[in-house]
């Protein structure tokens, strides 16, 4: 099918006074089951429910980009079940900590960035 062939999606909102629309990352993106590329900077998605089919339908991800939003609480899960991640944008949202096991099974990371958070934990050895 067509949705087969998308490999990236943006859902940019347009800048930090201008939010997106969304307040979560939808179940229903798992429609596209090939996707490289997922972006919902710049949104209001102050929470990743780890009850979602978000956990089994990003398995192709190597870039997600969940900058500039709200989000207070790192989706560990979510990250768990992405063993192909290669880039992490998490930068301007409000995290506190990133838990030890937060990048357990994901073993190809080049960037990460929690840059303008309020990290208060985060164990790089978890990285290893």
């Amino acid at each position: 099918t067509q949705l087969s062939a998308i490999t990236v999606f943006i859902a940019q909102g347009v800048d930090n006074t201008t939010k997106g629309p969304f307040t979560s990352i939808p179940p229903n993106i798992c429609l596209l089951p090939n996707l490289q590329t997922v972006d919902f900077s710049n949104n209001q998605i102050v929470t990743v429910d780890p009850t979602a089919a978000l956990t089994t339908c990003f398995s192709n991800v190597n870039t997600l980009d969940l900058s500039d939003n709200y989000i207070s609480q790192f989706p560990s899960y979510l990250i768990y079940n992405i063993p192909n991640l290669q880039n992490l944008y998490f930068q301007n949202n409000q995290l506190l900590e990133v838990p030890s096991y937060a990048f357990y099974n994901v073993s190809s990371l080049n960037i990460i960035d929690f840059s303008y958070n309020n990290l208060t934990t985060f164990d790089l050895w978890a990285l290893d």
